[in-house]
Parts: structure tokens; sequence; C-alpha cells
């Protein structure tokens, strides 16, 4: 509404300073080395933005956080834009502290920063918001990851991170409560259907039907009770113990009601508004099991970091570390190690092992990168 745009505004100072800045995009970029020069703009930034941080830190350190999103279409979402930029930021301050000499002090905002995810992901009911709680914690773990790199980093910090990332709960990285919530919105415009809505869907031309009036709303909630229940049934189990294809059954599952000859003649608004509203699980079960791969993998990295010693192989370190007992949820063993390119690796949701190579589709590998002094039997630069 337009009398809510002053208040919407007032984020308008603090989200064109901190757009300003440059951040990485992915664990392919030291956040250190991105942001080391643009250390002037950063200061610029961390003035201008004084009060937002601080009410930021009271969040983040807040006893208690949790999601009180009313399960309509109509809930409002907050500015989850905003808290992106605020994380970035947060995360940059944090990262320059710790090349400053403020290694464990920067360590412990990230960690507090992840714990806040931990916290909040089991609360969170809209997708969007359980899906921005888990780019907090991945943002947390991409400036761990480039401190743990960093060739001034003291063994401390390694302890200090391994201390700081216990075993992650499927609560703290699934999807369950939020696909509770995304049900209950398809029962509640099930319940009360509007045509707004839909209006400009025009593959289904569903203003003026009259098979409205034949809504059959208990058949309609029951797609998406089965709909759902079967993707917890997927999200709630490790990716390697599937039997069967979430892709491909949740598909069918949503275009079997509205395609064939006959579809129209049962509950036609019922099937559309289903069609309409239910949501592409597989790209979300994904982004879960990926965050705890990023999770398990940045505890793995500290482990190596504290136990390896130049000369010798990554590989024999590994199976001594504790953390790489826990298993690639996607392949149900150890997550991977290349020596080339300098990966931890998880083979991600396809199942197929692409060698450490990471791209932005489902059909990836999920990667750690993995700064160690020259390996026993590796070549020196420039040697074939």
């Amino acid at each position: 509404p337009d009398n809510l745009l002053p208040e919407k505004n007032k984020f308008k100072t603090y989200f064109d300073a901190i757009t300003s800045l440059r951040f990485p995009l992915d664990y392919t970029e030291d956040w250190i080395k991105k942001m080391n020069p643009q250390a002037e703009k950063l200061s610029e930034v961390q003035n201008t933005c004084a009060l937002l941080l601080k009410r930021y830190q009271a969040l983040i350190t807040a006893p208690r956080v949790e999601d009180f999103s009313y399960p309509s279409v109509d809930t409002p979402i907050p500015n989850l834009l905003g808290l992106l930029r605020t994380v970035k930021l947060y995360t940059t301050i944090s990262t320059t502290r710790a090349v400053k000499g403020e290694w464990q002090e920067a360590v412990s905002d990230l960690l507090l920063q992840v714990n806040f995810a931990r916290r909040f992901i089991p609360t969170a009911r809209p997708l969007i918001t359980n899906l921005i709680a888990k780019a907090v914690m991945d943002i947390s773990l991409q400036g761990l990851v480039s401190i743990l790199n960093h060739p001034g980093c003291p063994p401390v910090v390694y302890e200090k991170v391994i201390e700081g990332l216990t075993p992650l709960g499927y609560e703290e990285y699934g999807n369950r409560n939020s696909l509770i919530f995304e049900c209950l919105q398809g029962f509640g415009i099930t319940d009360e259907p509007r045509d707004s809505y839909f209006e400009k869907v025009e593959a289904f031309k569903i203003s003026g039907f009259p098979e409205r009036i034949f809504l059959q709303k208990n058949t309609t909630k029951n797609y998406f009770y089965d709909y759902f229940s079967r993707a917890i049934a997927f999200d709630t189990q490790e990716p390697y113990l599937w039997q069967g294809n979430p892709e491909k059954e949740l598909r069918d599952m949503i275009e079997s009601k509205i395609t064939g000859f006959f579809w129209k003649l049962k509950n036609p608004y019922g099937k559309t508004i289903f069609s309409i509203m239910a949501p592409n699980i597989y790209s979300t079960i994904f982004t879960a099991y990926r965050l705890r791969c990023r999770y398990e993998m940045t505890r793995l990295l500290a482990e190596l970091k504290l136990e390896y010693s130049p000369g010798k192989k990554v590989d024999d370190v590994l199976p001594r570390l504790k953390t790489y007992q826990w298993n690639d949820p996607f392949s149900g063993k150890p997550y991977r190690w290349n020596p080339e390119k300098k990966v931890l690796y998880s083979i991600g949701i396809d199942g197929v092992d692409n060698g450490g190579v990471e791209n932005k589709t489902l059909k990836t590998d999920i990667i750690i990168p993995v700064v160690v002094p020259q390996e026993a039997g590796a070549a020196s630069p420039g040697e074939e």
C-alpha cells in the first residue's frame, strides 16, 4: 500500500550504502581477499549503518527467535533482502577483524550468526523465510572458510570452529515446518478461493468458471495433504536412502491433476488451485542438504587444518578426523577430496561424482575450497 512506502524507504539509506560494496558470490571467492581492497569504503558503510548493525546484533543475540507468521497468502513478508545485505556487511566486518589480529573475536561473531540461523530455521514458516535463514548460515560459513584458509589463522581458531559447529540436527537445516505452513496456506485458499489471486494465470482461465460452485474443498485439501506429506517424507530422509525420484514423483502428483482429456470434469477449480499453489519442493530439499554439507565440510576443514602438516597427504589425514565419519547425505559415504582442485566436496543430489566441479544447476557437486601447504607427491608450480 502507498501509505507503507515511507516505512519501506527508511531502509533505503542503509541499502544504498551496503550495495556500494562488492561481496563474494560464492565459496570460490575468498571473502577476505575480495573485501580487503574495499577497506576504506567498508569503514564509511559501517559508520552509516551503525544503528542498523546495533539492532541486528540485538536480533542475533536475542534469547528467543521465532516466526509467528499466519498461514495465509496475505501474510506480510519482512524485508528479507535487507536482512541478507546486513548479514553480508556483518560477515565482512567479522572477517576484517580477523586479519587485524582479532581472530577469536571474529570467529565468535560468525558462530553467533550461525547459531541464530540454527535457532530460527526450526520455527521458520513461509518457505522464503526458511530459505533466507539458510542463506544467513551459508554466508556465515563462507566467512569461516575464508578465515580458516588464511595463512595467518592460529590453531586456536580451528579449535573454536570445531567446538562451535556441533552436529546439525534435521530441524536445523530441514524444511518440515515450512512445508506444513505451505500446506495450511493451500487449505486456506481452498476454503476462501479468490479469483483475484489467480486471474493472471492465463493457462487456466479461472475467473468466471461455473465450476467454482462445485468446488470440492475436502478433495482439494487432500491433494495438498498427500503432496506435502510425500514432500516431508523425502525431506526428512537422507537422499542416498531415497526409494524413488522426488523430482519426478512430486511433479507427477501435480501434473496428474491437470492433464488428460477429462480432468476438468471433476473438481477443476480445486485441481487448478492445487497446481498453482504447490511449490517446487525438489530444489528446496536440495538447498537444505547442500547447507548441511557446507556446514559439515567447514567443520571438517577446521579439523584438517588442525591436524595437517606440510609434506603429508590430505587423503592420509582425513580418515583420522571425527567429522570425516559424518557421511555425505547424498552418497552415504565420506566427503571426497580432489588434490588437483584442492576442494572437499559432496557429490550432490544427482548422485554423480563430477570430481569437485560446482555449477549453478541441481546437477552439481558441492565444494569447500581448502588451502594447505604443498602435499607430499604434489608437483611444484610450473612442473608437469
